[in-house]
């Protein structure tokens, strides 16, 4: 099967997440005998590349000229007309799409390609989340119903797929890749780590109230240490220094972005991973901390329950006291932190979330893709 995977922007600097998942897609379709092409865009001149083991790789130039921020629109929106000329050249039974903007450009050749169109819903289906005008909210409607198929990741999103656009969709979880994410082969040592992995610069991800729960624990886990591995700005860690007193700022490691390699090391040998955000349409780093062995301490909110389903050996979770953008109960992260800690001491934790992983591993989600495929066309 000839199949196209579609999004504005696959570098890996600018989103990690979708990079790999791209990456890790095609490098599952293709031993399967089917002839993958990924389109995407680059900010040099557009150029075929071939991916070991993953296909190929068609990149369209990307410009964003200040008039087109002075009309409102979004670095995004110039990705509808540039993939039209490359999805007509390209043959394909399926285009697979990670974004509304693609999906557009995939819904408007289909009669031409007689292609199939996959959008795949990678956040939280909130109308108020795209703009009325440009018609952001109008187009991203017209691909969730044009669209041959829409997928989603998490029971939370096709909940809300259903109650915010009448439409019903499949769930296929994001695989995690655990042989890129793998527990220590020794008992772990050093101080109490909390790792937190996320984009800090997005307030929905708590890193404030993070900071402000670490200090409240730091009496209870005196030697207790904060990774914070993520986008930052400086105002924030400029922020986030006035909220630490000056005894124990040296306890809170602001990372950065660091390397996609990087992050395997930090999980496995974290104590417990916090992502104490709100409206999480899935929670990679939950996977990916489980994989390591790891396990985390999340908000009771979006994707986060359906995925730990209360099993006490995965990690803890904490009430956000709020359906608005940023929880800031810090009091309760407080006291999930301090059970999180106590649940990574319990004897075979590491083998529990190792096995919880496994379940939404590549080798067993997959299929499902593929499946998917065949189903549509």
């Amino acid at each position: 099967m000839k199949v196209i995977i579609t999004h504005p922007f696959c570098w890996p600097a600018v989103r990690r997440g979708t990079e790999r998942f791209i990456a890790e897609l095609a490098q599952h379709l293709v031993p399967y005998g089917h002839d993958v092409v990924t389109l995407s865009s680059t900010p040099g001149p557009s150029t075929w590349e071939d991916v070991p083991e993953a296909g190929r790789r068609y990149l369209v130039h990307h410009s964003f000229p200040s008039w087109m921020n002075r009309l409102r629109l979004q670095p995004t929106d110039p990705f509808i007309w540039k993939t039209i000329g490359p999805l007509l050249r390209i043959p394909s039974d399926v285009v697979h799409c990670l974004y509304h903007t693609d999906a557009i450009s995939a819904i408007a050749t289909r009669s031409i390609k007689r292609h199939k169109v996959i959008l795949q819903i990678q956040g939280v289906p909130l109308p108020l989340t795209f703009r009325r005008l440009p018609p952001e909210r109008s187009l991203t409607k017209m691909a969730v119903h044009r669209a041959d198929r829409c997928v989603v990741i998490s029971k939370f999103c096709q909940e809300k797929l259903r109650e915010n656009y009448g439409v019903d969709a499949p769930v296929i979880n994001l695989p995690v890749n655990t042989n890129h994410f793998t527990p220590l082969d020794r008992p772990k040592t050093g101080p109490p780590t909390i790792l937190s992995a996320a984009s800090f610069k997005d307030r929905r991800k708590g890193v404030r109230t993070l900071v402000r729960a670490f200090v409240m624990i730091k009496n209870d886990v005196p030697d207790a240490v904060l990774q914070l591995s993520g986008e930052i700005t400086p105002e924030i860690e400029a922020e986030l220094d006035t909220l630490v007193p000056s005894t124990i700022r040296q306890d809170v490691h602001v990372l950065g972005v660091g390397h996609l390699t990087d992050l395997p090391k930090l999980y496995r040998e974290a104590t417990i991973t916090c992502l104490p955000s709100m409206w999480e349409a899935f929670g990679m780093v939950v996977l990916e901390s489980w994989a390591s062995g790891t396990p985390v301490v999340v908000t009771r909110h979006g994707a986060f329950p359906e995925l730990i389903e209360d099993n006490p050996h995965l990690g803890a979770m904490f009430d956000p006291k709020t359906e608005g953008f940023e929880t800031t109960n810090a009091e309760g992260l407080a006291e999930a932190l301090l059970e999180g800690l106590k649940i990574a001491s319990t004897p075979g934790v590491t083998e529990q979330c190792r096995a919880k992983s496994l379940t939404c591993s590549w080798d067993r989600l997959g299929p499902q893709f593929e499946a998917l495929y065949h189903e549509v066309t």
